[in-house]
Parts: structure tokens; sequence; C-alpha cells
């Protein structure tokens, strides 16, 4: 019945003309597409460290939260598909992984870490690619082209800093180095990424205690990696508070 509603969802949808698509405005899509990435990956850290019993009761209602948003920003997107197969296509792609991924990532019990893992990646390309496909076969793309790219360079510092958490758990606390190995990272990496968006001599009010937050917090992972201690609740700690701050971020930069 479930899988009835969405292809009678998805067949509507796909009749809209461009004209409807404006009544979901690109600054909307581009925060919601943005949120959806940095969910992307947040929900396979969330399920590493509720696999490694760090703030289990915390991290279950973050993944919780997660899900929940993660389907309110995709029902509302099928809802105004432009006509583009590309785009039909990469969302129904999308949307049949998710229907089992999000099984997955909340089964701690029976699944393995490694499964949920490539099973993550995997969707995070799906993701990636429908986001994409919906945001440049939008009517406003191209006079919206710079500040999403101002958007990805957010949500890419954000995910990297989620990959380092990923990272530091599975190589530290569950000894899992050769996983590890596919969430690569660099603290200076994501120290570039955020100085380019703030290149701004004079930023406005509202993001001046964002930039003062984020800078703050790479500071502290940078300094924390250096200690020989395991100590993941205090990367779980640094891993929210900078995800918490890229969320406000993207709200802050699409409000118009």
């Amino acid at each position: 019945m479930k899988k009835i509603i969405i292809l009678v969802l998805v067949i509507v949808s796909f009749n809209f003309v461009n004209a409807q698509i404006e009544e979901n405005p690109i600054n909307l899509l581009a925060k919601r597409t943005a949120e959806n990435k940095m969910l992307g990956v947040r929900f396979l850290k969330d399920f590493i460290f509720i696999k490694n019993n760090i703030y289990q009761k915390k991290t279950k209602s973050d993944l919780d939260k997660s899900i929940a948003l993660f389907d309110e920003n995709l029902n509302n997107m099928v809802m105004f598909l432009p006509k583009d197969k590309d785009v039909e296509k990469n969302y129904l792609k999308l949307q049949n992984f998710w229907n089992t991924y999000r099984l997955l990532i909340t089964d701690f019990k029976k699944e393995n870490i490694k499964k949920v893992v490539y099973k993550s990646l995997q969707f995070y390309k799906l993701l990636d690619k429908f986001n994409n496909s919906l945001l440049e076969n939008h009517p406003s793309y191209d006079k919206y082209k710079k500040k999403i790219k101002k958007i990805n360079k957010i949500t890419n510092s954000n995910n990297e800093m989620s990959a380092l958490s990923i990272n530091y758990v599975l190589s530290r606390g569950m000894k899992l180095n050769k996983l590890a190995n596919e969430f690569g990272f660099d603290i200076g990496d994501i120290q570039k990424k955020l100085k380019k968006f703030f290149k701004a001599k004079k930023l406005p009010e509202d993001l001046k205690e964002i930039k003062i937050d984020l800078d703050e917090t790479v500071k502290n992972v940078e300094a924390f990696l250096n200690r020989d201690s395991y100590q993941p609740k205090l990367i779980y700690s640094y891993s929210k508070s900078f995800s918490n701050k890229s969320f406000q971020l993207i709200n802050n930069i699409t409000k118009n």
C-alpha cells in the first residue's frame, strides 16, 4: 500500500510545470538538499556511535530526529520535481534505496558495521546525484549558483567533521582501521573551507557568532586529536556542536 501511495505521488509530481516549481523556490530547495546531504553522513555517524555505546539514548534520539527531517525534506521536494527524466530517475533510485536503508540504520542488534558503512557510501552517492540534478534543473538555478557554491562549502565541511568522528571511533574505539580508511579526513582542509566561506571582511551580524563557534570547535578538535587517550564522548560533543552550527548557518544563508 505504501509503495502505491509513493508511486501516485511521483506520477502526480512529474506532471508539474516549471511555473509550479516556483512555488518551492530554489532557496528552500537549496536548504532542504543541504540538510539532507548533511543528514546522509550523520545517519552513519549515529549508527556507529550507538553500536559503540556512546551516549546511546541521546544518539538514538538524534537519529530518530534526523530520519524524520530527511523524510520531511524528501516528501516536500518530490511534490515539485521538474519534468526531467534524469531527475525522475535519480529520485526513484534514491527513494527505493532509502526505504531499505532507513531500516538498516535502525537495526542495531542484527546489522554489522561493515555492511552499514558500504551501504551508507552507496546511499550518499545516490543522494548527492539527486540533489545536484534537482537544483541544476530548477529555472532559477543560474541566478542562485554562487550561493549554492557557498552552501556546498559548509555542507562539505560539516560532512568532513562527521567523517572525522566516524574515523575516530572506527579506528580507535573499534580497531577497524581498514574500514576507517573509507572516511579519511584532514582537519586542515576543514579549516581552509571555513576560511574560504568567511573570507568577507565585514560579516553580517548573524554570521559572526557562528563563525567564532565553528572556528573554536575546529581548534578544540585539532588539539583533541593529538591526545593519546580515547575519549569518544568528547568527539561526539564536538561533532554535534559543529553540525548544529552548520545547520544554523545554512538556514541563515537560504533565508532569501
